[in-house]
């Protein structure tokens, strides 16, 4: 194999090598935080099913959502859900939702007054302590259907965040 052959294979070796480590290094824009603001279009790579497209300083959730935040830094922090729960949802009795964090059930939000902002604050595992990543997922016992809309909503988010 002559010389220049096998410096050009040298030379292409190594530039894939590089690209190949520079895609699979890690961005702090991949990382999730403890608070993701849920009107903000930042917030989509963090949450998975459930979410419809944010509309001003909320999203609404279907009837099962789930974020990615990171875990709490100390122990004795808690989950926080925040937003808007719309009269049309309580018109027939009291909405119930479950929570888990990382499949585990940390407790439930009942909502009983429709037209009002609600703050839901639920203990957090003591497992999640320090993980990078933890699953919340909340899922409620029914949705409702405004005239006029295709869409199933449950409740209108504007943080979760661990605090």
């Amino acid at each position: 194999m002559s010389r220049s052959l096998v410096a050009f294979s040298i030379a292409l070796t190594l530039a894939l090598a590089a690209c190949t480590d520079r895609r699979a290094a890690p961005t702090d824009a991949s990382a999730p935080s403890r608070t993701v603001v849920l009107g903000s279009d930042s917030a989509s790579p963090f949450l998975a099913d459930g979410w419809y497209t944010a509309e001003g300083d909320h999203r609404w959730l279907g009837k099962r959502g789930t974020v990615l935040l990171a875990g709490p830094a100390t122990a004795g922090q808690q989950i926080h859900l925040t937003g808007y729960c719309p009269a049309a949802e309580v018109a027939t009795g009291s909405l119930t939702g479950k929570v888990s964090v990382d499949g585990q059930p940390v407790g439930e939000l009942t909502l009983a007054k429709g037209d009002a902002p609600f703050d839901v604050a639920l203990p957090l595992p003591a497992a999640t302590v320090g993980k990078p990543r933890i699953s919340v997922t909340i899922e409620l016992d029914r949705t409702f259907r405004p005239a006029g809309d295709v869409r199933d909503l449950g409740l209108s988010f504007s943080t979760i965040e661990i605090r």
